[in-house]
């Protein structure tokens, strides 16, 4: 903090400054043992908040759990399909990867929720949403958008990587395989390049550019975004919600953070809440209706044998996901603006 001390500070500033950093680390070393002091309290607190949304929710757990554990079973359902390659090989795929980002997403906010932390489930449920419209635009977009889709994700981690190791970084790969990735990212772009279009494939969501909208003035692809994709999956009702779970949660929104850490207009609450856990909860659920849907109906070509059991997994566990909708909806408490 020496960079805080400015040589053009009047005296009585340099003083000020001076006991503040001075004093600072006696400070933290209050905070520390106080923090060894109340840890046990703090807790016992937080047990008995999520004790009494284990209460007050139960049969909204049970069939949460229920929908869970339906994932990750139908997950190594598809796994064991993924070696099969064939002209759908590329969905399978990409629809695995969903299926498991979707799984781990909802294990996630189940775990949030239980614990009584709102705002961070809340987030989480935004990352569930954006995989389900990915998932059903791969699934509908058939085996050139999945590739597309796969391709993407690799250049842009690639990408990432690169950016990252020309900071420069000591752990940074030898130059020659440096070269290696950037080559294969060039080669990618330039496969997945639609000539006479004006979108990079480098640009955010660019594997979706030739399911978007033409633009009326010259024919081209609008650039797509995440906005126009949830049209594309017919999700665009959830824009609302996603900008609550967005900018209410993650970036501050004033109205939102004080719903979240004022109780009765003067309480600050800096731990875990019980209330309108219903309010995450059956937005996740409605989710993975469209999320169970999109890569089990979608990871087949034909309704074979294969096909046929894999769809009806994804309708059963769209179904219990619905009735994990109405189970917590069931649960009927008051609940009151706090500002």
């Amino acid at each position: 903090m020496q960079q805080l001390f400015d040589p053009d500070d009047a005296p009585e500033l340099r003083r000020e400054k001076a006991f503040i950093f001075g004093s600072a680390p006696k400070l933290a070393g209050d905070f520390l043992r106080a923090g060894r002091e109340t840890r046990m309290s703090r807790a016992s607190k937080d047990a008995s908040v999520a004790e009494d949304i284990a209460h007050v929710w139960a049969r909204g757990w049970t069939v949460l759990d229920a929908v869970i554990n339906a994932m990750e079973q139908s997950c190594a359902l598809m796994f064991t399909r993924s070696e099969v390659f064939d002209d759908h090989a590329d969905v399978r795929e990409a629809l695995l990867l969903l299926q498991s980002a979707t799984t781990l997403t909802l294990r996630e906010i189940s775990e949030l929720l239980r614990a009584g932390y709102l705002s961070g489930a809340a987030a989480r449920w935004r990352a569930l949403h954006e995989t389900a419209v990915t998932a059903v635009v791969v699934a509908e977009g058939g085996p050139s958008i999945a590739r597309r889709y796969i391709d993407h994700g690799v250049a842009t981690q690639l990408l990432r990587l690169e950016a990252f190791y020309q900071q420069p970084h000591p752990d940074a790969p030898p130059a020659a395989e440096r070269a290696e990735r950037m080559q294969l990212v060039a080669d990618l772009i330039a496969k997945h390049t639609i000539p006479g279009e004006t979108v990079s494939f480098r640009r955010p969501y660019a594997w979706a550019t030739p399911v978007m909208p033409a633009r009326a003035k010259d024919g081209k692809h609008l650039e797509p975004n995440f906005t126009r994709l949830e049209a594309a999956a017919g999700q665009i009702d959830m824009r609302l919600l996603v900008q609550h779970g967005a900018h209410g949660h993650v970036h501050n929104d004033a109205g939102a953070v004080r719903t979240a850490v004022l109780k009765d207009g003067n309480l600050l609450l800096a731990g875990p809440r019980s209330d309108e856990v219903q309010t995450v909860a059956i937005p996740a659920l409605r989710t993975i209706v469209v999320a169970a849907a999109a890569t089990h109906l979608g990871f087949e070509p034909q309704l074979d044998e294969f096909g046929r059991l894999i769809s009806l997994t994804g309708a059963a566990i769209a179904d219990l996901a619905a009735t994990g909708v109405q189970a917590f909806e069931s649960v009927h408490r008051s609940s009151q603006m706090l500002f």
